[in-house]
């Protein structure tokens, strides 16, 4: 069956109606399963003796291929059943590979338990999208942190599975959703994973290059029409997210920032913890919860933008 912007708008569909509920299997269980019992085997064969950079390249490329080829595998195990079979786990898969609809719930809930007035439940919230520590976080930080989440799952969650879809069908977005996975379990936070996760944090920052760099072209334009900001939100971007030593990261959560109208800057904040960086010079809003509600809006705006793309290309 060939893969159509069709099944991509149908996968888009099953996000925006389920989310991701506990009752649905995501592979992404599976997949860190695998990460585990494929470094316990590595560790047993003396892998390690090549060196753990080496070794986190196998791994690495282990994971990926294995994920692609399993998923590619059960498409075509569904075709030889029967074409509506294989069509669910087409649709399945694609579905899988996004995720705007829960976390954008996650952010919501963040936002109304500040409104109620309950920082300590809005942290607890937030920790649940988040990799470090938020239990003293300040109101302004939790709703930083919850902006700068939303804006990185506009790529992490929306583009670049979407952007892998059009590019390869299911099997490379399910290839990225496992490069996504292996990094954030290796690559990211843990210290004792800085030689096993180099490779997976090379491949995410090379997969992420195209999509990171697409959003934050279709965030100028949501904000456009969106907040009226499209032009400043342009000089935000040319100026300072291409400019960071990771513009991968930068470019969605600056150029998001600007266009919401809400500072970066907190001379306040643990940048070790928190990743808090000076934004321009243009002075904008401080810090409100209803930065959360806008950032929610653009990464609506950016998938729908992103969705009308898959259709003409």
């Amino acid at each position: 069956m060939t893969f159509t912007p069709w099944h991509i708008w149908a996968a888009f569909l099953l996000d925006l109606v389920f989310g991701d509920p506990e009752w649905v299997p995501r592979p992404r269980s599976a997949v860190l399963k695998g990460v585990h019992f494929l470094e316990d085997f590595l560790k047993e064969r003396g892998v390690l003796k090549i060196g753990e950079k080496r070794a986190g390249i196998l791994l690495t490329l282990s994971v990926v291929f294995l994920t692609s080829g399993v998923s590619a595998g059960l498409i075509f195990l569904g075709s030889k059943l029967h074409s509506k079979i294989e069509l669910v786990v087409l649709l399945y898969l694609a579905y899988t590979t996004l995720k705007m609809r829960s976390f954008g719930d996650q952010a919501y809930a963040v936002l109304q338990w500040l409104q109620k007035k309950n920082l300590p439940c809005a942290r607890e919230e937030l920790s649940r999208v988040m990799s470090y520590n938020t239990g003293d976080l300040t109101e302004a930080e939790v709703i930083r942190s919850t902006v700068l989440a939303v804006a990185e799952n506009s790529t992490d969650g929306v583009v670049a599975p979407l952007f892998y879809l059009v590019l390869g069908g299911v099997p490379l977005a399910m290839a990225y959703k496992a490069i996504h996975t292996l990094y954030f379990a290796m690559g990211k936070t843990d210290p004792l994973y800085r030689g096993w996760g180099f490779a997976s944090a090379q491949f995410y920052n090379l997969a992420n290059w195209f999509p990171a760099r697409i959003t934050g072209v279709l965030m100028v334009v949501g904000a456009t029409f969106l907040f009226g900001t499209g032009s400043k939100t342009f000089m935000i971007f040319l100026r300072n997210g291409l400019k960071r030593s990771n513009p991968n990261a930068a470019i969605p959560e600056v150029v998001a920032a600007g266009a919401i109208g809400m500072t970066l800057r907190n001379p306040s904040a643990d940048v070790a913890v928190l990743p808090i960086f000076p934004l321009h010079e243009d002075e904008i809003d401080a810090v409100q919860s209803h930065h959360i509600k806008d950032a929610i809006k653009l990464m609506g705006a950016v998938a729908c933008i992103m969705l009308i793309l898959c259709m003409v290309i």
